[in-house]
């Protein structure tokens, strides 16, 4: 799978917040479904992958911290 934009939260899940113009390989394999909002992104790849900016808990892990990397 694949992903570009601004990835201001970090939610193509690559570990920094860096913008992508171009598609970049995303760090799963095996994808059935995604969700994503303004800076966050939900990747159901079993396991579920949560990443984005998070301060009010939209990732579902209990945090309210930025994440790029499994949540489950």
């Amino acid at each position: 799978m694949s992903g570009l934009g601004a990835n201001q939260g970090g939610e193509l899940c690559l570990g920094k917040p860096k913008r992508h113009l171009t598609p970049v390989r995303l760090p799963f394999r095996h994808v059935t479904a995604v969700a994503g909002a303004f800076d966050h992104a939900l990747y159901d790849a079993r396991p579920v992958w949560a990443c984005g900016l998070n301060k009010l808990g939209e990732l579902g892990d209990g945090k309210t911290r930025s994440a790029s990397g499994r949540s489950g």
